[in-house]
C-alpha cells in the first residue's frame, strides 16, 4: 500500500513538473494578470494590464485563469441557482457565459487544458472535464485543485481529505 502511494505521489509530481504547475514561456504568457479580491473587501475579478492600469473584469467570482492563447478568462462566480459554476468570457469581458449549470455543488479550481479546448474544474470533490464551448462535460475522479500536464494527457490532483496527490488519466 506504501509502494502504491510513493508511485502515484511520483506521477503526480511528474505531472505538475511536466506542465501542470510549470510557469508558461514568456511568449505565451496573456497580455493582462488576472486576479480575484476576496467578497470581504468588495468582491470581484480584476485584470492588471501591462500599462499599470487595472480594470474591473466581474462583479463576483474566484480563481480567474487565462486560455492558454491569452483570449479568454475563465473564473468561478455565484449562479442564479446559488451554486458557484464556471464561466467563460473574451479578455475585453465580451461575450461572458457560463460554461456549466450545478445546482447542488459549488465549482472551483479551473484549469485550462493546454490546447484551450477544454476546462478541468473541481465540482464539490469530483473533478469534471468541460469543454471550452459547454457542449459537454465528463466526470473524471475524485479530487481538489486540478492542474492539467503540459502535454494534456493527465490532470493531477489532491485528494480531499489526505495528504496525497493523484493523477487522473
Amino acid at each position: 500500500m506504501k509502494a502504491r502511494l510513493l508511485a502515484v505521489t511520483a506521477a503526480a509530481l511528474a505531472a505538475v513538473s511536466a506542465g501542470g504547475g510549470a510557469p508558461r514561456a514568456a511568449s505565451t504568457l496573456p497580455a493582462a494578470l488576472a486576479f480575484s479580491r476576496a467578497e470581504a473587501t468588495g468582491g470581484g475579478i480584476f485584470v492588471w494590464e501591462r500599462n499599470g492600469r487595472v480594470r474591473p473584469f466581474a462583479r463576483s467570482g474566484a480563481s480567474p485563469t487565462w486560455s492558454p492563447d491569452g483570449r479568454r478568462l475563465a473564473y468561478v462566480a455565484p449562479a442564479k441557482l446559488g451554486a458557484t459554476d464556471l464561466y467563460v468570457a473574451d479578455a475585453d469581458g465580451s461575450h461572458r457565459a457560463p460554461l456549466t449549470r450545478s445546482k447542488a455543488a459549488d465549482e472551483s479550481s479551473p484549469d485550462w487544458s493546454p490546447d484551450g479546448r477544454s476546462l478541468v474544474v473541481d465540482r464539490g470533490g469530483t473533478l469534471v472535464v468541460v469543454r471550452a464551448d459547454g457542449a459537454s462535460e465528463r466526470m473524471l475522479t475524485a479530487g481538489r485543485e486540478p492542474a492539467w500536464s503540459r502535454n494534456g494527457r493527465c490532470v493531477a490532483t489532491t485528494t480531499a481529505g489526505t495528504e496525497s496527490i493523484g493523477v487522473a488519466l
